[in-house]
């Protein structure tokens, strides 16, 4: 992917995920279209990270280390032993979070409440307007702050859009922490927006196409199956719209709207004319 600031690098983004009555950590990859790289799955709540750790270690020694320059979680990430886990295997790990209670997060938010009467050497600050989410925002970052024996990067992130319904502008703020360096106040932003991509991309549109919530079994191991089997047909079907398949749709059903759900309609019923 390419960071506002023009640089490139591969995304990973980590998640917890329940379908049909079992929890399932999933790493996916950002990309033209999202994929599921793998899944682990855990008993219930409180066990996310365990679970989330397996499957990024067993992908790190699958695909080889640095193959994800960072990876994306949300605050139950931020942990010394997430950041460092990520650092073992040559990438860096991105925390978006609400919590202020972490000492670094203090640390950070004193800097940036004294920029604003002195300029200080190394924080930084970028106002700026998103057209794609509507949005306009400021990002105060600093790096090299020191947390638990590891060196981060901090950025508070305040944004406002307007509430088209009632008139006001609503604000909203959020921090971000990351082991990598170099990254502009935009970069880090967008890459803490980009963690929501798991959610929509695979998550929301998984449910939506095949009823991922619903328990189409009783027994955990085959629920796994099915979640797997489905992850890797999600996968593969945006990888041949992207490739081939949104044109062909196009040339084809040209008054049609272009949709993941029409072209699962229509795939299932070229199979039945198929097979009948």
């Amino acid at each position: 992917m390419k960071l506002p600031s023009g640089k490139k690098l591969r995304l990973g983004i980590v998640d917890g995920h329940w379908a049909g009555g079992i929890w399932a950590s999933v790493l996916a990859i950002f990309g033209k279209t999202d994929g599921v790289v793998d899944l682990e799955r855990y008993p219930g709540r409180g066990h996310e990270l365990g679970a989330s750790r397996r499957v990024l270690n067993r992908a790190f020694e699958n695909l080889g280390k640095g193959f994800f320059w960072i990876v994306a979680g949300d605050g139950l990430y931020a942990t010394k032993d997430d950041f460092q886990l990520h650092l073992d295997h040559g990438s860096h790990l991105l925390v978006k979070t609400d919590e202020e209670t972490l000492t670094v997060i203090q640390d950070a938010k004193c800097l940036f409440q004294a920029q604003k009467k002195t300029k200080l050497e190394g924080v930084f600050s970028q106002r700026g307007y998103d057209p794609k989410r509507f949005k306009d925002h400021e990002v105060m970052w600093a790096e090299g702050l020191e947390w638990q024996g590891l060196t981060l990067t901090v950025a508070r992130v305040q944004e406002w859009e307007l509430d088209v319904k009632t008139g006001l502008v609503e604000r909203t703020e959020f921090h971000v922490l990351t082991t990598a360096t170099g990254l502009t106040g935009e970069d880090l932003r967008e890459l803490a927006h980009l963690r929501w991509e798991i959610e929509n991309n695979i998550f929301k549109r998984l449910n939506f196409l095949v009823g991922s919530k619903r328990p189409w079994s009783r027994k955990p191991k085959v629920m796994k199956m099915f979640l797997r089997a489905w992850m890797i047909g999600l996968t593969l079907l945006g990888a041949y719209l992207f490739e081939l398949g949104w044109n062909e749709l196009k040339t084809t059903w040209e008054a049609m709207k272009k949709t993941w759900s029409c072209v699962i309609r229509l795939m299932m019923r070229s199979l039945i004319l198929t097979y009948t």
